[in-house]
């Protein structure tokens, strides 16, 4: 008998049946909105060289999807042991299918040298947990394989921080670090009864397309760097925040100071209001300044 993916009532006689477990730890909310992995499937426009990566397969709402896209291969992690038996039942006639048991962060790895050829195109999807998203996001982003594209279900506080634009509160780090190794965008809004069990925020799927070297910088190690000293308190004006950076500590006040204005950027300005390309200018006088001083 063929899984209802999308039924309550099919999703709660499995788990009883079975004496599984909903289990908050690993942020375990299961999609029963069809519409949504519609949507996914579609913002990732998956082609047939293209290998693609599930991180967290549940019950196999998505996985279902992803397996009809058409892609060479789909490899999906799975870390609850409670699940990871119906997921190979259920998609055990597949050949193009592949699951891998445990933490996606730590099999990452393995897992592209195992399944990704060099002329394959790598493309990352997922419902990602609150306490994971950012570390997902630093492995993704800093890969050196060739991945394309990822989408990610997220909460919605998180979506609208990595696409806030400068000037605005919510703009940061994380805003900085995501734009700066891709072009995201929210493609879906996703309300809490797309889920069971409703969680309590709203959620939104947020498409990454990785774009290599998009901003040419000097330094990327330094970049980031800058970019996390510009918000150590964002109250607090460009000059205090960098000169209380732990990452500049070999920097003067008067040379930060001359090394801001050279960038044409106010030292009384605060950190939140610099657009991308500004920080890199800021940082490439510094990586100058540095080097002059060696």
């Amino acid at each position: 008998m063929e899984f209802k993916y999308y039924s309550v009532k099919e999703i709660l006689n499995f788990i009883e049946e079975n004496h599984l477990s909903i289990n908050k730890k690993f942020g375990q909310n299961f999609l029963i909105n069809s519409g949504v992995c519609d949507t996914i499937v579609k913002s990732l426009e998956i082609k047939e060289n293209d290998v693609v990566f599930e991180i967290g397969c549940g019950l196999g709402s998505l996985t279902n999807r992803l397996i009809e896209s058409g892609c060479k291969r789909l490899v999906g992690f799975e870390i609850d042991r409670a699940y990871i038996k119906h997921i190979k039942t259920l998609f055990a006639g597949y050949d193009n299918f592949n699951l891998i048991e445990g933490d996606f962060l730590k099999t990452f790895e393995d897992a592209m040298k195992q399944y990704v050829g060099p002329d394959d195109n790598l493309i990352i999807t997922g419902n990602l947990p609150y306490y994971i998203t950012t570390p997902i996001l630093e492995k993704i982003f800093t890969s050196d394989l060739n991945i394309s594209k990822a989408a990610f279900m997220m909460q919605k506080e998180v979506a609208e921080r990595i696409i806030s634009p400068p000037g605005t509160k919510k703009y940061g780090s994380l805003t900085i670090f995501c734009n700066f190794h891709s072009d995201p965008k929210i493609v879906a809004k996703i309300s809490p009864s797309s889920f069971h069990p409703r969680p309590n925020v709203d959620s939104s799927v947020v498409r990454f397309t990785i774009v290599k070297d998009k901003y040419p910088v000097k330094d990327k190690t330094l970049f980031f760097k800058v970019s996390r000293s510009l918000f150590i308190n964002r109250r607090k004006q460009l000059r205090n925040n960098l000169m209380n950076s732990p990452f500049l500590k070999d920097l003067e006040q008067v040379d930060l100071v001359a090394l801001l204005e050279k960038s044409g950027i106010s030292p009384n300005d605060r950190g939140e209001i610099l657009s991308i390309p500004q920080i890199c200018e800021l940082t490439d006088n510094i990586f100058e300044f540095v080097k002059s001083q060696k």
